[in-house]
């Protein structure tokens, strides 16, 4: 643990104070021990996910010259990490693979981070090993230790802010310097990480009141700002490709908020040490009652806002890993001025929250996890998230790995028909998990990313509507025309506003760096001149119905005016024009009762409220007559038309009759 920085202590380190030979102190070797035993862990459940495999093809295409591509000759940023893919290139460069290279290297950071928090964050020698106790203790910190994911070196990163924050004084700009410096790093690592640092960051600004901040400020961004310049320069664009895909959700706010919270209870069902410790970091203020720990709490809430309101995440956990380390170091300052004793529940506590859970952080055993990685319904999804180390370290884990056996092994279902197509020679193909496929594929198989995160033309589409979305996981209709177009090495896109758009975007991802038309296009295309081109309900809904009010005809003597035949619904649903704006307060509408049903209200392009029917299973008849109050701001604006999508059901959704109400 760190003295505190206005004691003016010579000291340093509280391992210092215990012994005249501080390399060889007691109370140092007692923590070495626990980084130890914290290694071990890490080594035993260390694994490898399928995303790590897509920075690991542009690392691959890179090393071969092709560039930091997902396909070569197309320049797409399908990675979020760009300091994490150049030390995942060095690893590659020096060992000549991938899987051990990277799990050493996650181990190695991971190690440096819970160090840097023993010896330099914590105030004590008890708390120092309470830290590490839960660190080591919490599944989403010790499965993203490795992964191959960016999880390790943001840990490292925040780590070090952490320290520098809590050690020194805001008098030095020097100091302003670092933070900013280790904020930007954090930003390169991966872009959210950096809310985490802005309210300290702020906080610090206040107390040193200007003086050489401007300077300290310039300097310590440099790093992300050179970034931003490359990115715009090399791909065209200022953010990742990946978040142009998962950005575009077409969901509204409340589903995206709803499935953020979904991603907390997760982690609370199935990790309670993890974000049970986060609410206690955001109390840490009330007891430690400092400008410090109210400037972490805040880029912890932060944080948490960002994680809500994205919807969270498809992998249990990852998302809390690096909040989880700044909140420990936060709430040592709490416990802090506990001594002995006092301490022995928090811990039992910890070792409750984190051990006695339904999925222990330390299992690696022979039964652990799900045999192989062919795609299948997945007992460990729910409600869209799953535990990733528990899906693929069968596959991936390192205890798994055998001499003279690549990893992921040549006889796993992806990776079997990557290698096949690669025999196969050129090709162009569609996937939607691409990961391990893409990287065994090889440079010359172009894969065509169905979701859109290595796809630029992909990601600008509007995701197609699926009531059983899962989040990451937004899929495009790919227009008829564009896989032959990538054959052909020329448009042949068959929509016209489509093909306009893809020659726009062509020349910024695969014309010349610095011709005068590539750069005209980079500057249209993100001012978003030519979003029109794709804004089209076609690709959001294909195959929907579209029917007008009047080619619904009362049929004689039916209930409640029903229709003699039921129409057959695509999975998109239909789309009813009303003929002319109505403020009518209510429907009828006669469907199957075996689905639930999404009615929405329409004035143009515009969703003025929602209406969700449930199904009525228990009803004896086929078809059911609905009544549906059209909500407040559809009445008071009128509407213009409707959509009928079905959800969850079994058979065919079947829509009989619409009538309006006055």
């Amino acid at each position: 643990m760190a003295d505190e920085p206005n004691q003016g202590r010579t000291t340093g380190r509280w391992w210092r104070r215990f012994s005249i030979v501080p390399a060889v102190s007691p109370d140092q070797w007692i923590v070495v021990l626990f980084l130890g035993v914290f290694a071990v862990i890490v080594l035993r459940c260390a694994w490898l996910s399928d995303d790590a495999y897509i920075t690991f093809r542009t690392v691959a295409n890179f090393a071969a010259g092709h560039g930091l591509t997902w396909n070569p000759g197309e320049r797409v940023q399908a990675y979020t990490h760009p300091l994490w893919l150049f030390l995942v290139a060095a690893a590659h460069f020096y060992t000549g693979e991938f899987f051990f290279g990277v799990t050493l290297l996650s181990v190695a950071l991971s190690l440096l981070a819970v160090g840097i928090y023993a010896f330099g964050i914590a105030r004590s020698l008890p708390v120092a090993l309470l830290g590490l106790f839960v660190l080591t203790s919490s599944k989403a910190f010790v499965d993203y230790s490795t992964s191959g994911l960016e999880n390790p070196l943001t840990h490292l990163i925040l780590a070090a802010f952490c320290a520098v924050f809590l050690r020194r004084e805001p008098t030095d700009p020097r100091s302003l310097m670092w933070l900013t410096s280790l904020a930007s790093l954090s930003a390169l690592s991966r872009p959210d990480a950096i809310l985490l640092c802005l309210p300290p960051l702020v906080a610090w600004l206040l107390k040193l009141r200007g003086r050489g901040a401007i300077r300290a400020l310039a300097f310590g961004f440099a790093p992300l700002l050179l970034w931003e310049i490359f990115s715009i320069i090399y791909y065209g664009f200022p953010f990742p490709n990946t978040a142009y895909a998962k950005l575009q959700t077409g969901l509204a706010r409340s589903e995206l908020v709803a499935q953020g919270f979904h991603y907390l209870l997760d982690a609370l069902q199935n990790d309670p040490l993890t974000p049970l410790l986060i609410g206690v970091a955001l109390l840490a203020p009330l007891f430690a009652r400092e400008w410090r720990a109210l400037a972490l709490a805040a880029g912890l809430g932060l944080d948490l806002v960002f994680i809500i309101a994205i919807g969270g995440d498809f992998m249990s956990g990852r998302f809390l890993s690096a909040p989880l380390l700044m909140a420990t170091a936060l709430a040592s300052r709490v416990v802090a001025p506990l001594r002995g004793r006092a301490l022995l529940p928090v811990a039992i506590a910890i070792g409750l929250l984190g051990l006695g859970g339904p999925r222990s952080p330390w299992r690696s055993d022979a039964d652990y996890g799900q045999e192989g990685c062919r795609p299948q319904k997945d007992t460990l999804v729910r409600n869209g998230i799953s535990d990733e180390r528990a899906f693929y370290y069968p596959a991936t884990g390192l205890l798994r790995s055998e001499r003279g056996v690549p990893v992921p092994s040549p006889r796993q279902y992806w990776v079997m028909e990557a290698m096949r197509e690669r025999e196969n020679g050129p090709a162009v193909v569609l996937r939607d998990a691409i990961g391990f496929y893409g990287f065994h594929a090889g440079p010359e198989v172009h894969v065509v990313d169905q979701t859109g995160l290595a796809d630029a033309f992909l990601a600008r589409l509007p995701p197609v509507w699926r009531y059983d979305w899962r989040i990451g996981h937004f899929f495009r209709m790919v227009p008829e025309g564009y896989l032959e177009s990538l054959s052909a090495r020329r448009n042949v896109i068959k929509d016209p506003r489509l093909a306009e758009y893809y020659d726009h975007l062509n020349p910024v991802i695969r014309g010349p760096l610095f011709s005068a038309r590539r750069w005209k296009e980079i500057v249209l295309i993100n001012l978003g001149v030519y979003d029109h081109l794709v804004e089209d309900d076609a690709y959001r809904y294909p195959g929907m119905l579209r029917r007008s009010l009047a080619a619904f005809p009362a049929a004689e003597g039916g209930e409640g005016g029903a229709a003699a035949e039921p129409i057959v619904l695509p999975r998109t649903g239909a789309q009813i024009d009303l003929g002319s704006r109505t403020r009518a307060v209510a429907m009828e509408v006669r469907v199957d009762r075996d689905h639930d049903y999404r009615v929405v209200f329409l004035a143009g392009p515009s969703e003025l409220g929602t209406v969700e029917l449930w199904a009525l299973p228990d009803d004896p008849d086929m078809m059911v007559t609905r009544r549906v109050l059209a909500p407040d701001g559809a009445v008071e604006g009128g509407y213009d038309a409707l959509r009928i999508l079905p959800c969850d059901g079994h058979g065919d959704p079947k829509l009989a009759h619409l009538r309006l109400l006055d």
